[in-house]
């Protein structure tokens, strides 16, 4: 995309009515009319490349993505969970790590469940 593409390796983990085994990954662009496209989704194959009984929040994983100039590789823990191969950005990306929540959660957010984290051990970027 010329204008670039938002990757994002793991918007969404986990606990989504007592489902505990799903990540959501996504890319979003803006399409030519301005409206925001997102590709991928809530992958739901993702109880199998957990341990049983593990969640994806109270262990270390791995989280990559491989971006070439033709698609986009997700992976956890080195195994492959989604491959794109449309929105490839052809402008310069660059890192950003955050923890935020949207609007809509704020409610949810309080004092009983602030404590919540996320630990980063290493960021390694290659370029194209």
């Amino acid at each position: 995309m010329a204008g670039g593409t938002e990757i994002d390796v793991a918007e969404f983990l986990g606990d989504d009515g007592g489902t505990t085994d799903r990540i959501g990954a996504f890319l979003h662009y803006y399409a030519a009319d301005s409206s925001i496209v997102a590709l991928g989704g809530l992958m739901p194959a993702m109880a199998a490349l957990k341990p049983p009984g593990d969640t994806w929040w109270d262990s270390f994983h791995v989280f990559s993505v491989a971006r070439t100039p033709t698609e986009y590789v997700f992976r956890v823990d080195g195994r492959e969970f989604f491959r794109e191969a449309r929105a490839i950005s052809r402008t310069p990306q660059w890192l950003t790590l955050s923890a935020t929540a949207s609007d809509y959660e704020l409610a949810d957010v309080t004092p009983e469940n602030i404590d919540e984290e996320t630990q980063v051990d290493w960021v390694r970027v290659w370029t194209l």
